[in-house]
């Protein structure tokens, strides 16, 4: 089960982020007050990650209206940002990079 937390201009994920999570933590994040304010993906709790994850960053960094950076993204999600070619769509920061 992922955590939504946001602290400031960061977003907090913990947990697994796969398909059978993504379209309620989609439903929750395009509500979220904070949406606007978001500099900051904080993914080094993430303990799962697939592509609807990718799917769901990307989505995010779609309508935000800053550009978001990933802080220690795990390695399954430095794969798929690879295998999709989007490395360039989403900065990397912190652990793993």
């Amino acid at each position: 089960m992922q955590l939504i937390k946001v602290n400031d201009d960061r977003l907090v994920l913990s947990g697994a982020l796969g398909l059978t999570q993504v379209s309620t933590f989609w439903q929750t994040l395009q509500r979220h007050p904070a949406l606007n304010k978001l500099k900051v993906i904080d993914c080094r709790a993430l303990t799962q990650v697939d592509s609807s994850a990718l799917a769901l960053l990307l989505n995010l960094q779609a309508i935000c209206p800053n550009t978001l950076s990933l802080d220690a993204p795990p390695p399954a999600l430095l794969t798929l940002l690879g295998l999709y070619n989007v490395e360039g769509m989403l900065p990397l920061t912190g652990e793993n990079v």
